[in-house]
């Protein structure tokens, strides 16, 4: 991935495919029922470096653990824990992430907002799903709240990767 500065465009991104893609802003992705989360009236949080900063003012609507190639290679993990939101809730407060697309193993075309400057990868959304938001648990200030109702893509997960917990498991993306 090559990634340079477009002005006031923010970055440009060098897609698996080859070709380039320009983007600041955007945002939506996966999930629709209340699972994995306590009630709370929003939480916020941000990247490494502190240059870019986000709340959520409503409730989450789930929160996954994603196994896809996706989320494995943009966290550098074996796994991506995500708490999807409204888009309608989220917000950026500080600063503006770049922005990368491609085309999801579900086939979906997908976003994932990253800080320019630390690289922290802050939240994704697909086009399947535009009215919601994927923040990354990692970038959360305080992500206490946070409990995972489900393992998608577990036909993608690591040999590695323990799944014997109770949660629910898709071998794709679920419901």
């Amino acid at each position: 991935m090559i990634i340079g500065f477009l002005g006031s465009q923010g970055c440009v991104v060098k897609n698996y495919l080859g070709g380039f893609v320009v983007g600041n802003l955007a945002g939506d992705i996966l999930g629709e029922s209340e699972r994995g989360v306590d009630k709370i009236s929003g939480f916020v949080g941000g990247c490494d470096c502190g240059n870019i900063r986000y709340e959520a003012s409503g409730e989450p609507v789930r929160t996954q653990i994603c196994h896809c190639d996706d989320c494995r290679r943009s966290g550098g993990s074996a796994f991506a824990t995500n708490v999807f939101v409204n888009a309608e809730d989220f917000r950026l407060i500080k600063g503006e992430p770049c922005e990368y697309f491609w085309n999801a193993n579900s086939g979906n075309r997908r976003g994932r907002a990253f800080c320019r400057d630390c690289g922290s990868s802050l939240y994704v959304w697909n086009e399947a799903r535009p009215h919601l938001r994927g923040i990354r648990i990692g970038t959360i200030d305080d992500a206490s709240f946070v409990k995972p109702w489900a393992h998608v893509w577990v036909s993608r997960a690591l040999p590695s990767t323990n799944l014997s917990d109770e949660l629910e498991k898709f071998e794709e993306q679920g419901p």
